[in-house]
């Protein structure tokens, strides 16, 4: 008889025991790559028209971070980007009123050019940084590549009035399978 009740609670304590394991399991093999590039806008951007910058050949160095994160880039599951913000470093005066959208695009030599990031009908309110919507892609491709370019769209509704030089942050997530496991 006294057998019956134990039994009943071990069922769910080892459910619970493993799905807690999962879920530690799962935190080691989930890890982020952030970069940072620099964005200039020219001051001669005309208006209500759309202008493209491509920023210059990025370096992933996706085998020593996948290596540091003890994984490699055959055991990746799936690789998107979670965060997007853009910050003015120059001139100390500008802000982000002279936007109307903004769109930023990722691609490689080999791989087609896809939309990650976005804003739209960005308001007039003297903001120095903004956060721009992320899409839901999912970019392992890319990032495992050794190197990727982005190129951004914008349209403004104002001229600059002198070139702005804008900090890109991003931050990918990655996850993966751990070596060995």
């Amino acid at each position: 008889m006294m057998r019956r009740p134990m039994r009943k609670l071990f069922v769910p304590i080892a459910l619970l025991a493993t799905t807690t394991s999962c879920d530690k399991l799962n935190e080691l093999t989930v890890f982020d790559i952030s970069t940072t590039t620099e964005i200039v806008i020219p001051a001669t951007t005309g208006i209500n028209l759309p202008f493209s910058m491509t920023t210059p050949n990025i370096e992933t160095n996706s085998s020593s971070t996948f290596e540091n994160n003890d994984t490699r880039a055959d055991l990746i599951q799936d690789i998107r980007l979670t965060d997007c913000e853009l910050v003015i470093t120059s001139p100390s005066s500008a802000n982000f009123d002279f936007l109307n959208s903004i769109e930023i695009y990722i691609s490689t030599q080999e791989l087609p050019e896809v939309l990650v990031a976005e804003k739209q009908n960005i308001p007039e309110d003297g903001r120095t940084s903004l956060t721009l919507d992320v899409t839901n892609e999912d970019l392992s491709e890319y990032i495992k590549s050794e190197r990727y370019d982005m190129r951004t769209k914008i349209v403004t509704d104002q001229v600059p009035g002198s070139e702005v030089r804008i900090d890109a942050s991003t931050v990918f997530r990655v996850d993966a399978k751990v070596l060995g496991i």
